[in-house]
């Protein structure tokens, strides 16, 4: 008999895992008989990221049923209306320690950053992701001076 099973994955890595488990589970489960499309019912899955809709992001498993996934971001919003929502919410002697590690300060930073590192790093990849690839033209104005 069936157990009941709810996973959930958070984030990027744990909707990887998610889909790689799911890959994994309907393979084994097939080659003991079992004939449905998907995972018995009882077996649930459940993506939560703050990505609007869940991309495939170069790996191979498939992605998880629409109703699987939870985009906590409303499509549209910038990553610049985002951040400064959620550094309105925390107070302000909070902020730092709050976001600490995970939040990019600004565009200023990120371009610096990205302009220093070798084509194709993460801070490139930041750029693209959060400011739609456009590093600030002032930070470059100034490396330009130097």
């Amino acid at each position: 008999m069936l157990q009941p099973v709810l996973l959930v994955g958070v984030g990027g890595s744990g909707g990887k895992t998610l889909r790689a488990m799911r890959q994994t589970l309907l393979r084994k489960i097939k080659q003991v008989g079992w004939t449905g499309d998907g995972l018995p019912e009882a077996w649930q899955m459940l993506w939560i990221d703050s990505i609007s809709v869940q991309s495939a992001d170069g790996f191979s498993a498939p992605l998880l049923d629409g109703e699987d996934y939870c985009g906590l971001v409303p499509p549209g919003r910038t990553y610049e209306e985002l951040r400064d929502s959620l550094a309105t919410s925390i107070q302000p002697s909070e902020r730092m320690s709050a976001t600490a590690g995970w939040v990019p300060e600004s565009l200023a930073i990120a371009t610096l950053f990205a302009h220093v590192s070798a084509p194709g790093s993460v801070f490139e990849i930041l750029l693209d992701k959060f400011f739609d690839g456009e590093p600030d033209q002032a930070t470059l104005q100034l490396i330009d001076a130097l």
